[in-house]
């Protein structure tokens, strides 16, 4: 992470977004798994005006190089100051589509993150009830790091592999967001679709 030297307004402003923000909703769904995510505009959306009422405002920055996808994304408040952050994952389809959406799930991701947001619940937003507790609460996540550091493994797999067994087998000790979900589907399709067009 880089930042400026003072961050006391930027801070400040950043209390303020957290106590008037909302999380964006799931309005987008996963065609493999049939789960539900927020894309990127309804993240942007959900924010934009919260962003500004605090004299907040944020700018991406999209490269690609050697086959991975880099996303930079900076904070920025009235007074100057800024945080920011590069997230950068690999590209399994090295065409316009495939480099595309990686930046997409990049700029959604890292959207989020440095603003703190969480993708809501529909179900339990339509009956403003609190989610049960589930012994799933007592799990950590997967997070994205941990899917990067297996996807060498994946893509190099000489046997086909079975998304949705391989995501229950880790929900047995982990939780997953369903971002993660969509980039380990992802991954592993790809190389699925190479494994039958090499037969």
């Amino acid at each position: 992470m880089n930042r400026s030297e003072q961050l006391n307004e930027l801070a400040v402003a950043l209390v303020k977004f957290h106590a008037v923000a909302t999380n964006p909703k799931k309005n987008a769904t996963n065609p493999h798994l049939k789960s539900k995510y927020a894309d990127l505009s309804e993240v942007i959306n959900v924010s934009r005006t919260p962003l500004a009422e605090c004299g907040l405002s944020i700018v991406q920055f999209e490269s690609f190089e050697s086959g991975f996808a880099k996303v930079e994304t900076m904070l920025l408040h009235v007074s100057g100051q800024w945080v920011s952050n590069e997230l950068s994952l690999p590209c399994t389809k090295l065409d316009a589509q495939g480099i595309g959406s990686v930046l997409a799930y990049a700029r959604r991701y890292s959207w989020s993150a440095i603003l703190g947001l969480a993708q809501e619940d529909d179900d339990g937003s339509a009956t403003g009830q609190r989610p049960q507790t589930t012994p799933d609460a007592q799990k950590p996540p997967y997070t994205l790091e941990m899917a990067q550091a297996k996807t060498g493994a994946w893509e190099s797999s000489p046997k086909p592999i079975e998304a949705k067994r391989l995501l229950a087998t880790i929900r047995q000790q982990h939780t997953v967001e369903s971002d993660v979900e969509t980039y380990i589907t992802d991954i592993v399709n790809t190389r699925n679709q190479e494994l039958s067009a090499g037969e």
